[in-house]
């Protein structure tokens, strides 16, 4: 019987051989998928945060804006009271 030159890199068995195939074909491309699904939902996610601390931060600032509007108010009532202005005056 005449021996086959072995390849060098490739298993000789069958049974390595199937299971490089097996790898090739199957667990890689699920690894890849798995890597390219993991950053994009990981890129969702950031942007669905970015979104909704803009959405709080919005909502926030419209409350201090309407708080100040009515503190402003009540400074300007003050500054224009003259009784208040005469009070303030002689201390």
């Amino acid at each position: 019987m005449s021996e086959r030159p072995r390849r060098r890199g490739l298993p000789s068995s069958f049974r390595a051989r199937f299971l490089l195939v097996v790898f090739l074909a199957a667990v890689a491309p699920l690894a890849l998928l798995g890597l390219w699904l993991t950053r994009s939902v990981m890129g969702a996610g950031e942007e669905l945060l970015r979104s909704e601390l803009a959405r709080s931060l919005e909502a926030l600032s419209e409350g201090v804006q309407e708080r100040w509007s009515y503190r402003l108010g009540d400074l300007m009532l003050l500054a224009r009271n003259e009784p208040i202005t005469r009070v303030l005056s002689k201390g």
